[in-house]
């Protein structure tokens, strides 16, 4: 009797670890679900974010362009010294710390770049990033949208060399078609 009273207590014990095992398992692998779902949610929450900070920047750095030419279609500059202007207050533009601006034409020549100030001038429209992607043609394709547009590609920070992966968001400005 009393092997047969150890033989249940041991069968409900395996029984009772195999059931815990089991629903222990399953509990992990819903919350590692619940996770990675958590953390796309963030990840696409800050892309959303950045997506409206960046756009917000660029359509001030637009309006202060638009002010300049303004001010060279009623006659107080003209569209050299317009352009200039415009270019140097692009050049010195900041946002969110370290983030800075820049201009090429719509045939890919750069107008502002900073800390690259030797590609001004210069045509950039064949330039690839590390991953192989013209994003200069990109810029241009997606700045002259209807609302501009995002690129991402690789690019290295100014005075680096080390290319990271980035997005900016581009936005036609048709008077002196600059992206």
């Amino acid at each position: 009797m009393t092997k047969i009273k150890y033989r249940i207590i041991l069968l409900l014990v395996t029984t009772a670890l195999i059931i815990g095992s089991i629903l222990g398992g399953y509990n992990i692998y819903n919350l590692m679900a619940t996770e990675r779902t958590n953390v796309t949610q963030y990840r696409d929450t800050l892309y959303e974010q950045f997506d409206r900070t960046v756009k917000l920047q660029v359509q001030t750095a637009y309006s202060l362009v638009k002010d300049i030419y303004d001010s060279q279609q009623r006659g107080e500059l003209t569209p050299e010294e317009a352009k200039k202007k415009a270019a140097d207050l692009v050049r010195n533009l900041r946002f969110d710390n370290n983030n800075y601006f820049w201009i090429d034409t719509t045939e890919g020549v750069n107008v502002v770049l900073l800390g690259r100030e030797a590609s001004e001038g210069k045509s950039r429209y064949d330039a690839k990033d590390s991953n192989g992607i013209l994003f200069i043609r990109e810029f241009i394709s997606n700045g002259t949208k209807v609302d501009g547009g995002y690129t991402d590609y690789t690019f290295a920070k100014p005075n680096e060399t080390e290319p990271l992966p980035k997005r900016s968001y581009t936005l036609l400005f048709q008077p002196y078609n600059w992206v």
